[in-house]
């Protein structure tokens, strides 16, 4: 997913819970995030509302990826 991050700053979230994975190219925001819960009951839901409090705006679809 693609953010916007608090003041255009480039750094990454740290999310309690989640496995963040950040590069500084997007086409909509200032981050790329490729996130994981480390919990199996956290859902996207979840995640945005961490971002939101965090102060991050997620920009576009949320995709997930199918367990394999």
């Amino acid at each position: 997913m693609e953010v916007s991050t608090p003041q255009g700053t480039l750094t990454a979230p740290q999310l309690q819970d989640w496995e963040v994975r950040a590069w500084p190219v997007a086409r909509l925001g200032d981050l790329t995030l490729e996130v994981r819960p480390l919990c199996p009951y956290l859902d996207e839901n979840d995640l945005c509302a961490e971002l939101r409090r965090g102060g991050y705006q997620v920009l576009g679809p949320v995709r997930a990826r199918r367990p394999e």
